[in-house]
């Protein structure tokens, strides 16, 4: 049997046409109650979690987030005037929240009305983990809200233990087979993204935590899905050079992995 190109092409458009499908099917279910997930609106807020977190003390962060913001066994790891990101505990868990916060008046004018950067990445999340792209367990967003107008919003997810992408590569040498073995599966998983026509945005080592060996992608903040291949092709080709430009300070890691992702993509 000669495979054509044209052959080729008819397979990817049917397999994005059912992953696709997939997806909207599963993106209602994260948005209403079912037996995953609770969503909860009032006048003041729109709330949608995990039932499988449910507990008295996550049911009062949930009420007021600000509260563990500055509880004492609270770490806060970013404190940025677009978001702050704090490491919580609940129920002897950690986890990770991050606030989304309005840094002016005009801001939140501009905001009111679009969706919230929480409720992007807890889509965002919950696709990539449908499709199996490693990232942190989507658990919760809170959005707040005035008479229907959104304002500060909150993204929590699974805390992961790791470090991110170039301490450890700083720690392994190139030659190390667990430098292989991690290598291939970062080029592997953003060469999954373009397969749901989802391209990141801000490809930087600091966004790639490795975990157990396992690469775990973050921040979805800047992640853009593509309707068109053209558009597709050209923001694919921009991650590469933004990830590869990690690199330029070891200029033999940067070399293998652009061995790598050219030997995947062949």
């Amino acid at each position: 049997w000669l495979v054509k190109q044209t052959h080729i092409n008819t397979l990817q458009k049917a397999i994005y046409k059912w992953t696709k499908k997939r997806w909207q099917d599963y993106e209602e279910k994260i948005q209403r109650n079912s037996t995953s997930f609770v969503r909860h609106a009032t006048l003041t807020s729109l709330t949608m979690y995990d039932r499988g977190y449910y507990s008295a003390q996550f049911k009062k962060f949930l009420a007021n987030p600000e509260e563990f913001f500055n509880h004492k066994t609270t770490k806060i790891l970013k404190a940025g005037r677009s978001s702050t990101i704090a490491k919580i505990k609940i129920d002897d868990r950690y986890l990770v929240v991050k606030r989304y916060n309005i840094k002016s008046f005009w801001h939140g004018l501009r905001r009111c009305l679009r969706s919230t950067r929480a409720a992007k990445s807890w889509q965002i999340a919950q696709r990539l983990t449908l499709f199996g792209i490693p990232t942190p367990k989507p658990i919760a967003f809170i959005e707040k809200r005035f008479f229907g107008l959104r304002s500060k919003s909150y993204f929590v997810m699974e805390y992961i233990d790791g470090i991110h992408a170039g301490k450890y590569f700083e720690k392994y040498p190139i030659e190390q087979e667990k430098l292989n073995v991690v290598a291939k599966r970062i080029v592997t998983m953003l060469l999954n993204l373009p397969k749901l026509r989802l391209a990141h945005g801000d490809l930087k080592m600091t966004n790639i935590l490795i975990e157990n060996q396992r690469p775990v992608l973050i921040d979805f903040d800047g992640v853009t899905e593509y309707q068109t291949l053209f558009g597709l092709n050209r923001a694919f080709r921009e991650e590469v050079q933004r990830f590869l430009r990690n690199w330029k300070k070891q200029p033999d890691l940067q070399s293998f992995f652009k061995e790598l992702i050219n030997e995947q993509m062949r």
